[in-house]
């Protein structure tokens, strides 16, 4: 198996480098088998297309040769495989199949490439020794082929016109043939291509014929070695001076080892020119500022990070002992070819037999190298990229050729050009209607109002280094813009760097001078699944941005999305790309609706409707004026318009050439950090344009309208109703439904009905039994048997890789297998499992077995281990339980947001009698109270009632603590940690002293804090975490001291909170984390700042011997008699539940009323710890 080391450039650029076109020509006599030779051959002559004879497979078998495309013509004898032959075309040049007529074992092609100036057909032919051959079969088949063309092959045919000492009859009859054919002549040159291991004799029995008129553009040139076979593979390969080199290789990044870099050259190679007048840019030389950041960077990087080099090794198993007796098999060969002596002839066996043997053991290594390169602790990305090499997934197929009309397109650079001409179209307004276009252009003639008076809102403030390190922190490893700058190496900066880079961004932020090079975008054209690789309609454009620009747009698309979700500007039925939202909350607001007209027995009609191109038919001017209309503006829209407009779009074809700039007028471009967001500003209004009575959903592009009726008449006419609605909305924002793709569901358990007709203009819409939309499978009866199913296949194919990697051998470890089962398996089933956990036992049952054979697989149990024991012994729950903990993680989270979309479908569960759904399936929520998920929790008492996450910026919050000492408390004595909080106290004494603590323990969980001679403790509830406490131990002692001080502001006060949390006080500091009590936490803060209260922080060990600590700690552990606090974090009710189910699991494991000998040796189902050996 070839496992590249690093990233690989694409094929296109391995094959840039060939000086000579190579065409190879080789009886394999069993490609399966010779594979490992032939991929020995491809590395060594670099050949554009291989042709194969006797390949002996079947058509179930595949050829394990990456980077070409497979031609085969196979033949099977009794279930058995004969002959046979292949063509080989590499991927990077536009290959076509050519039928052929004719009784002969042969196969043809054209290939097509920009690489030399005439098309080739390729024939490739194999006669067996008793078949007959007659000169009318090769001249049919020539006058099949179009010239000019190569045809190879063996023929069996003995002739001393092209060698040998004799005559045969196939022979004679390709002499006949080349006397009759005016167009063909013979490449052979007399040397031999056959020996015989019987007779140990050579003969010229492999021929090959090409057109006239190139004739003498070929060299003809037989190996030295037959590689296994008892054929020499020939090489055919075309002149230098016939080959077009390319043009235009203006485009090729270069490909960093960032796991070699050394970090501290590269920072200390960073120069930055500090002395920069950046008082007084212009949008000219904020280009050469930006231009020279860069080429220092590269420059630092040239010195401290090497770059890929591609290894010299032809594959990963090739060693010098492989080398060693390839080269000693060939001079044995060459002394038997001289002398002809019989120890010669033996001594080639042997080393032929041995470097068989060598190459087997050789690569079986290897595989175990790499497999076992996965069972060293690494990150779950790093393991997830191993598995993806496995599987030979994201193997970028090069684009060969495209057809516009009847004519067909090779060069690269003029297939960029097509491509950007097909991608500037859609984005352009020739696809809008001309009543659209008005509208559009009246709109547009209007100026903008840009809110300048708006520049004091937070939103328009400068940016600080918190924001640069969060938006640093978002990144990942991606592809680079035009500046060929990337993350790894903006995310080694140094801190001088650092601030000189967000100088600039604010330069640009408040000047509103904005570099021409962030407006310019190249484009990579993906293939979409099972389309035409030849139809531009068949690629969409994914953008490369520069790097430093996304960072920019990270930052401002932080803010915009705050002021978005702060004011509630988007649609609540939006869920894409938002917080605390995802496409299962969809899924379960109609699993709600449905369920609930199972239940009244209605009908549900829902419409899933497809927007046409909805990037790139945005409409730009919507997406400002809607800014505009709630009152967003000055900095913020006046770079969203920068972003929005004025763009150039180059496209990369096959990373190396570049098409010429193509401007785009309209759309969003796909792959910035702003684009989602505006895209939902751009759709926030459909909801408004449905009836009151209509339920929507809205996951970016992806709409669903629904209604329940129980008489189907009168739901027709409402649901007709929105799509007329739909319509009207269309015309007037500029996108465009796609009928043909829209899809119409009736939902019912009753016995009557019909499916009513729906109409999307003048265009009838189709009803479908199934459909997948938003990554489930829906049904009309809500049973989900088609969603379970196709559940099936795909964790059968998860599977196939943990069988790959598990040997007892030298397969992963059990601790490995475990990691890949969670990162790669679980995530399967997981997904909508919380949906799908509603249908019959007997349906979602189906799944249970291959959840067990994985198990199975990773612990080495027998196929007959008792289910609870290979459970248990694993430490993995079976799907029930996995299903209710993730029942219960939703729950949770949504109990502790009001404003959320399913919120309200809580209190209706609670109200609702189970038993009324009998044997119909019920809604989330309902299943979670049959779990008892809402026992012992008052839903009205959840922390983020009180706590709004958006209430202040969090760009704005400045938060530091001190820590007490710097290394770790076990290392630092009790008397030199009261001396140095003695000494750090003596600094503050105009700042009063505040100890807080939080106390848990089996039975009771308490949090208390001390002012002076002021002490307060509180009881929580019992599944409040310690952490939790200690949080809500700094919230209680923030409300006392500004309730002390509530009509009293014009005094300096100050304050300095002690807490032996460091836990606590680092969450605190991560100022961007999403969590309602940090955002209370940080709310109260800023009440304390606006009444002139200054509130320190300050890190101290525990357990040391400070008075005020120890005393709140015994306050915290005797807060049973203290009142009592009822809030709970829903992380907390998250992992309660978890740890009861976990508990409930383990009693039953105890309580086995059958034998078992697995639970006589271990009585719980917590992993042994030598699980992870």
């Amino acid at each position: 198996m070839f496992l590249p080391p690093f990233k690989y450039p694409s094929p296109l650029l391995l094959f840039l480098s060939f000086m000579d076109c190579n065409i190879i020509q080789w009886n394999a006599n069993g490609i399966i088998s010779k594979s490992d030779e032939l991929k020995l051959l491809i590395d060594k002559f670099k050949p554009i297309a291989i042709c194969i004879q006797e390949t002996l497979i079947s058509p179930p078998t595949k050829i394990p040769i990456k980077n070409y495309k497979k031609f085969r013509y196979d033949l099977v004898s009794n279930n058995y495989p004969i002959g046979g032959v292949t063509i080989l075309a590499h991927q990077s040049l536009h290959s076509e199949y050519l039928p052929l007529r004719t009784n002969l074992h042969a196969i043809a092609i054209i290939l097509k490439s920009h690489f030399f100036s005439f098309p080739l057909t390729i024939c490739n032919i194999y006669s067996p020794p008793s078949q007959s051959l007659c000169h009318l079969d090769m001249l049919n088949i020539v006058k099949q082929l179009p010239k000019p063309y190569l045809i190879t092959g063996d023929f069996n045919a003995h002739n001393p016109m092209w060698g040998g000492n004799k005559l045969c009859p196939k022979g004679k009859e390709i002499e006949k043939f080349l006397n009759l054919s005016l167009t063909s002549t013979i490449l052979n040159n007399g040397d031999p291509t056959h020996l015989s291991f019987a007779y140990k004799t050579y003969s010229s029995i492999d021929l090959s014929f090409v057109s006239n008129t190139i004739s003498s553009k070929f060299n003809w040139q037989v190996h030295d070695d037959p590689c296994q076979s008892n054929h020499f593979p020939i090489i055919i390969s075309l002149n230098k001076s016939d080959t077009i080199l390319p043009q235009n290789q203006n485009y090729i990044s270069d490909i960093w080892i960032y796991k070699r870099a050394d970090w501290c050259s590269f920072q200390n190679n960073i120069t930055f020119h500090n002395d920069i007048d950046l008082s007084n840019l212009t949008t000219l030389n904020i280009d050469s500022v930006l231009k020279q950041t860069c080429e220092n960077i590269l420059n630092a990087a040239q010195i401290s990070i090497p770059k890929y080099t591609r290894s010299k090794r032809p594959v990963v198993w090739f060693c010098n002992e492989i080398k060693t007796l390839i080269n000693k098999r060939k001079k044995a060969l060459k002394l038997f070819r001289k002398y002809g002596n019989l120890e010669d002839f033996i001594e080639y066996k042997k080393y032929r037999a041995l470097s068989r043997k060598t190459i087997k053991l050789k690569k079986k290594e290897s595989w175990e190298k790499f497999v076992n390169s996965i069972n060293v602790p690494i990150n779950s990305h790093s393991m997830f990229q191993q598995i993806k090499r496995i599987q030979g997934k994201n193997i970028h197929k090069p684009i060969t050729c495209l057809k516009n009309g009847s004519n067909i397109i090779l060069s690269p650079h003029e297939i960029a050009n097509e491509l950007g001409h097909h991608f500037s179209t859609n984005i352009s307004n020739l696809n809008s209607s001309p009543e659209f276009i008005h509208h559009k252009n009246l709109l547009e003639n209007s100026p903008i109002n840009y809110n300048d008076n708006e520049s004091t809102e937070p939103y328009n403030s400068p940016f600080n280094i918190n924001e640069l390190h969060k938006a640093f922190l978002k990144t990942k490893s991606t592809a680079v813009g035009t500046d060929k700058v990337s993350y790894q190496m903006l995310n080694h900066l140094p801190n001088p760097a650092l601030e000189f880079l967000l100088k600039i961004y604010n330069l640009i932020w408040t000047n509103h001078i904005y570099p021409n090079e962030w407006s310019k975008t190249i484009v990579i054209p993906i293939q979409k699944k099972d389309k035409d690789p030849h139809s531009t309609s068949s690629y969409r454009p994914i953008c490369l941005i520069n790097c430093i620009c996304k960072i920019f747009e990270k930052m401002v698309n932080f803010r915009l999305t705050f002021i978005l979700e702060k004011y509630k500007l988007l649609s609540p039925f939006q869920s894409g790309c938002r917080w605390n939202k995802s496409t299962i909350d969809n899924i379960l607001h109609l699993e709600n609706e449905v369920t609930h007209a199972f239940r009244l027995k209605r009908y549900t009609l829902a419409v899933i409707l497809d927007i046409k191109s909805a990037y790139d038919s945005t409409w730009r001017r919507r997406i400002l004026q809607k800014l505009n209309d709630w009152n967003i503006g000055s900095h913020l829209l006046r770079y969203i318009e920068f972003f929005l407009n004025n763009n150039t779009l180059q496209v990369n074809v096959n990373s190396k050439c570049l098409s010429s700039p193509f401007t785009v007028n309209n759309g969003i471009r796909q792959g910035s950090a702003l684009s989602c967001a505006l895209f939902n500003i751009a759709l926030s209004d459909i909801p408004n344009s449905l009836p009151v009575n209509i339920k929507c959903n809205l996951y970016m592009d992806d709409l669903i309208i629904f209604y329940s009726q129980s008489n189907l008449s009168t739901l027709h006419n409402c649901i007709q109703h929105s799509l007329n609605n739909l319509n009207k909305w269309s015309l007037s924002s500029g996108f465009t439904f796609s009928p043909e793709k829209t899809v119409c569901m009736l939902f019912h358990r009753l016995s009557q009905s019909y499916h009513p007709p729906l109409f999307l203009g003048n265009t009838p819409l189709q009803y479908k039994e199934s459909h997948k939309w938003l990554g489930m499978i829906l049904d009309p009866k809500m049973n989900w048997t088609h969603h379970i199913e196709y559940l099936k296949a795909k964790m059968n194919q998860s599977i196939n890789i943990l069988k790959m990697l598990n040997n007892p051998n030298w397969g992963l470890s059990r601790s490995s297998l475990l990691r890949l089962y969670h990162i790669y398996c679980r995530p399967i089933s997981d997904y909508g499992a919380i949906v799908y956990n509603s249908a019959k036992p007997n349906i979602k049952n189906k799944l249970n077995p291959i959840h067990n054979h994985v198990i199975r697989m990773i612990t080495g149990a027998f196929r007959s281990s008792p289910l609870n024991s290979i459970h248990a012994e694993s430490g993995i729950p079976n799907l029930e339980y996995r299903s209710a903990i993730l029942i219960n993680n939703y729950t949770s989270k949504i109990m502790s947001l009001p404003d959320h979309l399913m919120y309200p479908h809580i209190s209706q569960a609670l109200q609702i009698d189970p038993t009324l759904f009998g044997k119909k399936p019920k809604p989330i929520f309902v299943r979670a109270n049959d779990l008892n998920i809402f026992r012992n929790i008052n839903i009205n008492h959840t922390i983020t009632k009180t706590f709004n996450l958006h209430s202040i910026e969090p760009w704005l919050i400045t938060f530091c603590f001190d820590k007490l000492i710097i290394g770790k408390k076990e290392n630092t004595s009790t008397t030199e940690i009261k001396s140095a909080f003695n000494s750090y106290a003596h600094n503050l004494t105009n700042f009063t002293p505040c100890f807080v603590d939080g106390s848990k323990s089996s039975n009771n969980t308490g949090c208390a804090f001390k002012i002076g001679i002021v002490e307060k403790s509180f009881k929580l509830n019992p599944l409040t975490s310690i952490l939790s406490a200690e949080l809500i131990a700094i919230i209680e002692c923030l409300k006392y001291i500004i309730s002390i001080h509530y009509s009293d502001s014009s005094f300096h006060h100050k304050y300095v909170i002690y807490s032996d949390s460091l836990s606590s006080l680092k969450h605190l500091h991560s100022i961007f984390l999403q969590k309602p009590i940090i955002a209370h936490i940080h709310n109260l803060l800023e009440t304390c700042s606006s009444k002139n209260i200054d509130i320190k922080f300050c890190w101290i060990p525990s357990h040391k011997g400070i008075q005020g600590n120890d005393r709140v700690d015994i306050l915290a552990k005797e807060s049973i008699t203290a009142d009592i606090l009822p809030t709970i974090n829903s992380h907390d009710i998250k992992t309660h539940y978890k740890k009861s189910l976990h508990n409930t699991w383990n009693n039953k494991w105890k309580n086995l009323p059958s034998p078992n000998k697995l639970r006589e040796i271990k009585d719980n189902v917590f992993q042994w710890d030598s699980s992870n050996l």
